[in-house]
C-alpha cells in the first residue's frame, strides 16, 4: 500500500475531511485494520496567506515544495493539496 502526503493547515477543517475521506473509504473497501500510511505536513496558514496577499506567488510556490519534498524525505510516494488557495499554484507547483 502506498505512503500518502498531505499538505495540511491551510485550513485545519479541510485537513481533517481528507483524511476521515481516506480512511472512511478504505473501511469500505476492507474489513481489517490495515489502514494506509498517511504523513501529514501542517503548513502555517499565516506565513503561506502573507505571501500569496503580496503576490509573492513564486516564494509561496518554493513555500509549498519544500513540504511536498519533506513528504517525499518521509517516504511518502504521492502528495495531495488540501485546502483550495494552494491549487491556485498548482501549474508551478507542478512544474
Amino acid at each position: 500500500m502506498k505512503k500518502i502526503g498531505l499538505i495540511g493547515g491551510l485550513g485545519p477543517e479541510a485537513t481533517i475531511d481528507y483524511y476521515k475521506g481516506i480512511i472512511n473509504t478504505f473501511n469500505e473497501t476492507s474489513s481489517d485494520l490495515n489502514y494506509p500510511e498517511i504523513v501529514i505536513y501542517s503548513v502555517n496558514m499565516s506565513e503561506f496567506l502573507s505571501m500569496m496577499n503580496q503576490k509573492a506567488y513564486e516564494d509561496a510556490t518554493n513555500y509549498l515544495l519544500g513540504k511536498i519534498t519533506a513528504l517525499d524525505a518521509a517516504g511518502c510516494e504521492f502528495a495531495a493539496l488540501t485546502a483550495n488557495t494552494p491549487h491556485l499554484l498548482y501549474r508551478e507547483i507542478v512544474e
